[in-house]
């Protein structure tokens, strides 16, 4: 017994050098103070995500929803009531609802519980869903150390704060794609693959419910199964069945939104960007019009991204093929870098191409990098910790100065493009990135005219308006407006005929356009229009009024048409509800007075500083 308790002694370790040494972990993690101490990192990281969360939730308290907004809140607003309606019947152009469901479910269900002032938080509550998931996933998968820079990354972006404060589709698309794309990256690395590739599938259904845009997941599918195909043996085996699991998941998920919209509108996609709309023309004009030009849109990127995010995407990039050249690249990097270049290609590609598409691809590149630093400095912990600490500085410094897209409440001295001082600064891209003055919110410049509309005008009255969501959301009223989409929509009164041989493409100036249909000296005409219609009410906006000679847009009024009304308002052929038209004599007959706007184009001026003038067309 003695010997036997002797010779387990010696099992134990001595108190020499033997009991000095330590584990590869521990040598990768020297606890220096403020550095290698895993918690204090961990504490000063969820300080600086709570700081994140109080700025934009109390900045969201303030939403007051405008233009496109109020259409995604129209629908949320039907959802809460367990509706998901084909036609949206506040737009009388009966327009179709194309979009996927799933932000406005999720917020039709937090709307039935808290009403509809939940609408102003969700993106928010999306966003700090994508952070702390995705932390905890990618700790699972990949570390703690890729774990905070991966979710510190995104909170770099101007892009993402931008969306969180507004209630379109961006954000929750950006919660789906964090964990699409970590779900990626561990299925490549999951030993039970087959549950981790439905799972993967299920996200990436979600993903295409989320926006359209989702739909270029199928491509990356796609190209994953032709890699994997056992005639290229580039997989191992039963990966092509895998993803053929991961595939069907996604499109079982997806599926019932695709059928629906095949169903009811002839295609399961946007009906926009296809030749089947009522206006194919109109459509095109649509998309030059909220549209970003090829050659603008990775300025535009690089503008609303930031260059944390673009001196990471160079790193994981170097990275990569550092790893090809050794013949060492990780099969999960390989997947999530297949991902990232399809998407591009169908961003870059598809039409009516925006930098906000982009935020997709945002958790990709984030993944990438964090996986990347940690296993460059695996042996170097400390540089990992150092690198870590300071993107929690920056991510903290953007908070505190983060300007209140919101209300508008923006740095004077920054100028238009009202970014804080540690972001890069581009020439602002187009009307849905940056804000200007007036910021995401309707201006109070509109609470007059929904007075005028809640209590001059009734349920029966059809008003006409470019900014139609904006009035069918904030005074319950009937709205139309020119849809190329929607069957019942007045472009006919928006369109200037083209001449023979010219398209939207290659019009260059008024003059490649015919005379309109409706010529200002026949204002009746015009009129007896808007009744065929069933307009009753036309609020014109004196910014979207063209000028004489000047291209039309997709959401403006022509000059034949505001003159119209405004000779009509001479006449006392139509009633003004709120604001009126500052006139002058020229020649003995009354002419309207013009400004000249902050880019220089003449404008009709308006009785007040209000820019909104309600006329009621219903006189004959």
């Amino acid at each position: 017994m003695g010997s036997k308790k002797k010779k387990h002694a010696r099992k134990k370790p001595s108190s020499g050098a033997d009991s000095d040494a330590i584990t590869p972990s521990q040598a990768a993690s020297p606890k220096l103070p403020g550095l290698g101490n895993d918690f204090v990192l961990n504490l000063f990281l969820l300080i600086a995500v709570l700081v994140v969360a109080i700025q934009l939730f109390h900045y969201a308290s303030g939403a007051r929803f405008f233009t496109d907004e109020c259409c995604h809140a129209i629908i949320a607003r039907h959802a809460s009531r367990i509706s998901f309606p084909v036609v949206i019947p506040e737009l009388f152009t009966e327009m179709r609802n194309v979009q996927p469901p799933l932000l406005h479910a999720t917020s039709g269900v937090a709307a039935a519980v808290f009403g509809e002032s939940a609408f102003k938080y969700m993106n928010v509550i999306f966003l700090l869903l994508a952070t702390a998931g995705g932390y905890f996933l990618i700790r699972r998968y990949a570390g703690l150390g890729a774990a905070r820079i991966a979710i510190l990354v995104p909170l770099t972006c101007p892009l993402v704060y931008q969306y969180a404060l507004r209630f379109y589709q961006e954000e929750i698309t950006f919660a789906c794609t964090t964990f699409a794309g970590i779900l990626l990256y561990a299925a490549a690395r999951e030993p039970s693959r087959w549950r981790m590739a439905a799972v993967t599938g299920a996200v990436l259904g979600l993903t295409v419910l989320a926006k359209q845009s989702g739909l270029v997941f199928f491509g990356v599918v796609g190209a994953l199964g032709f890699l994997a195909f056992p005639f290229f043996r580039l997989g191992r085996r039963g990966d092509f069945l895998r993803i053929l699991v991961l595939g069907g998941f996604m499109l079982l998920f997806a599926l019932p939104f695709l059928l629906k919209n095949l169903i009811a509108f002839g295609s399961p996609f946007y009906p926009m960007i296809f030749s089947k709309v009522p206006y194919p023309e109109y459509a095109k004009l649509f998309l030059l019009t909220f549209g970003v030009q090829k050659e603008r849109l990775f300025t535009g990127l690089a503008s609303v991204t930031g260059p944390v995010f673009l001196l990471s995407a160079v790193f994981a990039f170097i990275v990569f093929a550092s790893s090809v050249w050794r013949r060492r690249p990780e099969r999960s990097v390989i997947i999530l870098w297949i991902a990232l270049f399809v998407c591009s290609l169908g961003f870059i590609l598809g039409p009516g191409g925006s930098p906000r598409h982009w935020i997709a691809l945002i958790p990709f590149v984030a993944v990438l990098a964090a996986v990347g630093l940690a296993k460059a400095f695996s042996e170097k912990r400390i540089v990992l910790d150092v690198i870590t600490g300071v993107l929690i500085i920056y991510v903290c410094i953007i908070a505190l100065d983060l300007p209140d897209y919101r209300s508008g409440a923006v740095h004077a001295a920054r100028g238009e493009n009202s970014q804080p001082a540690l972001w890069l600064r581009f020439p602002r891209i187009d009307s849905t990135m940056n804000p200007q003055a007036t910021g995401f919110n309707a201006s109070n410049r509109w609470d007059p005219v929904i007075s005028a509309l809640k209590t001059k005008t009734t349920g029966d009255d059809l008003i006409l308006s470019v900014w139609a969501y904006t009035p069918a959301y904030h005074a319950r009223r009937r709205v139309t407006w020119p849809d190329p989409s929607s069957p019942k929509s007045p472009v006919a009164l928006f369109e200037t005929k083209l001449k023979a041989g010219k398209t939207i493409e290659n019009a260059e100036s008024i003059e490649d356009y015919a005379v309109a249909q409706y010529a200002p000296d026949r204002p009746e005409r015009l009129t007896a229009a808007f009744r065929e219609h069933g307009i009753t009410v036309v609020i014109l906006d004196i910014s979207r009024c063209r000028a004489p000679g000047e291209p039309p847009t997709a959401v403006s009024y022509p000059h034949f048409m505001w003159y119209s009304l405004f000779r009509l308002r001479m006449e006392g052929k139509v009633i003004p509800l709120y604001n009126d038209f500052r006139s002058r004599k020229v020649n003995g007959r009354l002419e309207p007075v013009y400004f000249r706007d902050q880019f220089g184009r003449p404008r009709p001026m308006p009785g007040t500083n209000n820019p909104f003038i309600l006329l009621d067309i219903r006189k004959k």
